[in-house]
This record gives structure tokens, sequence and C-alpha cells, in this order.
């Protein structure tokens, strides 16, 4: 199959990949949070990931945490131009106990936080999740409404939490918006470039789908699934 350059769109512009544009800012933000024990809240941007098993920092809660918005939070301030976010990468301290399964994600509006996106069901058998959601323009941000999973529900700990920077990232391309379904496709990892967030998809010397042109649109039953990137599209070509 010949070298080809894809541009993925996702349905929700949530970028998987640390390819171009996924930026981990988090050293560029000031922490601070509801009560911060151990290491101290500059333990969450300060690039020291540790081991899983190892804790470097905690917030003290009840048991289980509270729901309420603002009684257990992080927070991240920015200063600058705003930040566009679309990913959070949680390394967690430890598996099945103490674990943080989901969070209210907030912004600040100048005047109030606002609701932007709540995150549930991370699997405690992960050390590390990805948590996207829709990309937020923002300076000041927070997560906060814990759920802590695992053996123990209060005293969620933790060793990092990354912060992705999710600026689109266009590049060249052409426009097959109307160009019918590719009945077959395949992502060569090692072979293929992907770039994320791109209106259009271009493809150089393709051969093995005949196609000069792809537009990636994730869409509700897509079945062509590109690996790595835990996302489902439909493949389009011009010819």
């Amino acid at each position: 199959m010949g070298k080809r350059i894809l541009y993925l769109l996702a349905f929700y512009l949530l970028p998987l990949s640390s390819i171009l544009a996924q930026t981990n800012i988090a050293p560029q933000a000031t922490v601070t949070g509801s009560s911060c024990l151990v290491g101290g809240c500059g333990t969450m941007n300060d690039l020291i990931f540790g081991t899983c098993g190892t804790q470097l920092m905690y917030i003290p809660t009840s048991s289980p945490a509270s729901l309420t918005p603002g009684v257990n939070w992080l927070e991240w301030n920015f200063t600058g131009t705003p930040k566009n976010i679309g990913r959070l990468v949680i390394h967690h301290a430890a598996i099945n106990t103490r674990f943080l399964s989901g969070a209210l994600i907030q912004t600040w509006n100048g005047t109030a936080w606002v609701n932007h996106h709540t995150f549930s069901a991370l699997p405690v058998t992960n050390c590390i999740n990805s948590v996207e959601f829709p990309v937020m323009t923002t300076l000041r941000f927070r997560i906060t409404s814990f759920v802590v999973g695992g053996t123990q529900t209060s005293n969620p700990h933790f060793r990092e939490i990354e912060i992705i920077d999710t600026t689109l990232n266009n590049g060249p391309g052409g426009n097959p918006f109307l160009a019918p379904p590719i009945a077959a496709f395949a992502y060569d990892k090692g072979i293929d470039t992907v770039w994320v967030n791109s209106p259009y998809a271009f493809v150089n010397n393709s051969t093995g789908d005949s196609a000069a042109y792809w537009r990636v649109e994730g869409q509700p039953g897509a079945n062509k699934c590109v690996p790595d990137y835990n996302k489902c599209y439909h493949q389009i070509s011009n010819n």
C-alpha cells in the first residue's frame, strides 16, 4: 500500500493521538485544590509521573466523596492567550482503590463557574485514563464533584494530570464532500501519517484503495476503525 497522508475529522473533534497539536500544557498552569496532601497541588503538573502504585498527591474527601460542586476540586489557571483544551490524561496513583472514576469539568466565565462536561465510569483497572470532551477555550477550569471508585471511595490519589491542548491543525487537503463511501479501508500503523481535526482529507500516492482524496467523518453507524484511536469512521473518496 502506497504512502497515504490522512486527515481525520472526529465527530466531536476530539483527537486521541499526540500527533500534531496535541501538547501537554499543564506545566504552564498554576494548580490549586480544595486540599492537596503529601506532595501538594504542584505535583499535578511537575512532569514527574512516578510509577503506578506510588501516591504523589491526594485530595482528602468524605466517604463517599461529596458530589456537590466546589466541595472537592482541582483547578488549573493559565495566563496569556486562552487555551483550547479537549482532553485530560489522568495518571492515577493506583488501581482499584481511591480511584477518580468520574468528575464534573467547569470553566470560569469571569464571575461564576459554568458546567462544561461530566465524565464517569473510568476503568478502575487502568492506571492511566484519557478523558475526552468538547473543546473548551479558557484560561481557568477545574474538576469537581468527584466520583471515587474502588475499594475505598474517598481521598482520590494521583501521580500527574496532563492537560492537552487540542488546537485544530488543518493542513492542506481536498474537498470530497460528494464522494461515495469506500468499501475497503486499511490504516497502516507506521506507514500512514494521521492528521487530526482537518475538515478535508488528502491522500498522496495511495495505491491500495485507489483513492486520491479521503474525508473521514465520525458518525453513528460508522464501521471502519483506526487502530490506536478508539474511534470508528466513514471513509469517502472522490475516485
